[in-house]
Formats: C-alpha cells, sequence, structure tokens
C-alpha cells in the first residue's frame, strides 16, 4: 500500500508540469485569434454574469492584459482555471466547467456501451483466429483468412463514413430512430419536472426514475454510434490479440506442453494469459482514447457531448470552450494511463511500481 501510494505521488508530481506544459501549448493557439475577435470572446461572459452592466472593450483588455506579452496573458488566465473559472462558452450559453459537466454524460454513455463490445468481440475473434491460424494446414486457414481481411477493411474504413453509410440505410431507408440521444417524446418528457438527471446518462436515469420506456428509446438512438465504434475499433484489438497468442502458442512452454499430452484447449488456456497483459494494456488505453476520441461519431450522429461541442468551438472560435474540453481530454488520458500502470502490477506480479 505505501509502495502504491508512493506511486501516485511520484505520478502526480509529474502530471502537474505536464498539464501546465500542455495549457501553455493549448493557449497559444488562442494568440493567432484577432484582438477584437477574442474582445467579444470575453464580453459574452460579462454580459452572461451581470447582463444589465455594460462593459467597454479598453476594459476588457485592461482585465485580461490582451495588449501585453504572450506569457502575461497565459498567466493570467491560468490564474482565473486555477479558481476554477474555465471561462464563458458563448456556444453552450454557459460556463464551459458547466457545459463540460452537461455535456459528459452524453460522451460516457456511448464509451460504457462500446467499450466492452469492442473488448469482448476484439479477444474472441483474435483468440479463434490464432488458433485456426496455429492449426493451419497448407494453404492457410480460411477463417483465419477472413478474419484477417474483414478486420483490415472496417479498420482501414473511417468512422465518417461509416456512420454515413449506415445513416443512409437505417435512418433513411427503413426510418430507424438514428440521430440525437432521444426522440421528441421522450426528449420532452426527460425536460420537464417529471423526470430527475441523477447521472447525465440517459439509460441508467432511466431506470432510477422507473421509466422503462425512456431506456428503451435512448438504447434505439445509441445503436448506431456503438455499432460505428465496434466496427472501426474492434479491429485494432484483434489484431493485437491474433498477435500476442500467436507468439504465445510458438514458444518452447506450449511445445512441451504439446509433448505431455495436453488436448488443444488446454494449450490455448495455458497461453491466453500470458498474451492477456499486453491485450490488456492497449485495451485499456484505447478505451481511454476512445472518451477522447468520439468527436466524430457525436458530430455525425448530432449527439450533444464532448465531442460535438469541441467541434462546435472550433467552427466558432470558442476557444474557451476548445482550451477546457482539450485540458480535460489530456487528463482523463493521463489518469488511464496511471491505472493501467496500477493494474498491470497485479496482474503481472513481476512488475514493480
Amino acid at each position: 500500500m505505501n509502495r502504491l501510494i508512493e506511486y501516485l505521488i511520484r505520478r502526480l508530481i509529474f502530471a502537474a508540469p505536464t498539464l501546465l506544459i500542455l495549457s501553455l501549448i493549448i493557449f497559444s493557439t488562442m494568440t493567432f485569434v484577432p484582438l477584437d475577435e477574442r474582445v467579444r470572446l470575453y464580453k459574452s461572459e460579462f454580459k452572461y454574469r451581470n447582463p444589465l452592466h455594460e462593459v467597454s472593450d479598453e476594459v476588457i483588455i485592461a482585465k485580461y492584459h490582451l495588449n501585453d506579452s504572450f506569457i502575461v496573458q497565459w498567466a493570467t488566465w491560468l490564474k482565473e482555471d486555477l479558481k476554477g473559472n474555465l471561462g464563458f462558452s458563448r456556444v453552450m450559453g454557459v460556463p464551459v466547467l458547466e457545459g463540460m459537466l452537461l455535456s459528459f454524460g452524453a460522451t460516457l454513455e456511448i464509451v460504457m456501451y462500446s467499450a466492452p463490445l469492442i473488448v469482448l468481440i476484439g479477444y474472441k475473434v483474435g483468440v479463434l483466429s490464432a488458433k485456426r491460424a496455429y492449426k493451419k494446414t497448407w494453404g492457410g486457414d480460411p477463417v483465419d483468412k477472413i478474419v484477417r481481411v474483414a478486420s483490415t477493411i472496417a479498420y482501414s474504413t473511417p468512422a465518417f463514413l461509416l456512420g454515413l453509410f449506415l445513416l443512409l440505410v437505417f435512418y433513411l431507408g427503413l426510418h430507424w430512430p438514428s440521430i440525437r440521444r432521444l426522440g421528441l417524446e421522450a426528449e420532452f418528457f426527460v425536460r420537464s419536472s417529471c423526470f430527475t438527471r441523477y447521472t447525465g446518462l440517459y439509460t441508467v436515469d432511466a431506470l432510477l426514475n422507473g421509466q422503462p420506456w425512456i431506456l428503451f428509446d435512448a438504447l434505439q438512438h445509441l445503436a448506431l454510434p456503438v455499432l460505428t465504434l465496434t466496427i472501426t475499433i474492434s479491429p485494432i484489438i484483434i489484431r493485437i490479440t491474433r498477435a500476442s497468442m500467436m507468439e504465445e502458442l510458438n514458444k518452447p512452454y506450449v511445445l512441451l506442453g504439446r509433448a505431455k499430452g495436453l488436448n488443444e484447449k488446454q494449450v490455448v488456456n495455458h497461453a491466453k494469459k500470458p498474451a492477456s497483459f499486453s491485450i490488456f494494456t492497449v485495451s485499456s488505453i484505447i478505451v481511454a482514447s476512445m472518451l477522447t476520441g468520439v468527436v466524430v461519431v457525436e458530430w455525425i450522429f448530432q449527439i450533444h457531448g464532448l465531442g460535438y461541442w469541441l467541434v462546435k468551438g472550433a467552427t466558432r472560435w470558442d476557444y474557451q470552450l476548445i482550451v477546457g474540453i482539450t485540458l480535460l481530454f489530456c487528463l482523463i488520458y493521463m489518469i488511464a494511463n496511471i491505472m493501467v500502470d496500477i493494474m498491470y502490477t497485479y496482474l503481472d506480479p513481476r512488475v514493480n511500481l
């Protein structure tokens, strides 16, 4: 336990300067925005907090040191951020932190249903492909070839192209509910006083509110986004699982087990555990990157999560929102890496923190 605490403290010490440097890099992009545009950006925050009070451009420039050097501007912005004030998003119409908390549930819900499918399908299909390839006869195994070709095609297909194709077939062709998080009737009910938002996850909140029809509606709208992510990301797990299993199945201890009379199932089970270390590491990182990388899926299916608002903010020059969401993504990725390192020590006792 003491070693774990020391490790966490050490990683947090390194994380602080990393986030500081990242904030400097991200904030530097704001200097390319014209001065008058940046003044309007800060003015929207003043109007939100003091709707009856008018403020001049000179006051904004003086308050945020917009005519000073880049380092002074960055230090002023960082000082406000450390107070928990990430600025105001004129696209969302609320403070950045409040907007991120409101939209985080939509992103998390997509990942919550996609990640188990991606890992499970990737692992099962990868192991199957490796088993068939290991027993291959002359000319190779047809199942292994099909898996390799299909995974290559799926991995090479851009998420936006697959998403548009699914919308064309299911939304326009079959008239299935596919865009946004809920249908109009369910959306109206969720926004009413009859529904309490506990977590921001509609499928969870529907159960907590005792509304199974909301759950069914939310699952219908989640189907295509989850399918898009599963098809485009699971090939990564398939290929890594297959490669790891093939490497283990060709090691001396497997050959020794065969010589001692172990059957095929026993041999594969022995190879799964050491192969699962690299699979677990990659799967964890992929899940973390999904949380920060569902931008395309959210935009195509009009799901108002973090990725959707990131694109919206970029098209409207809402740099307060862009900086806030980007820093949150960096923080999530760093936390995921720390958790993977900790879990790895429990999977493999030979690894020390």
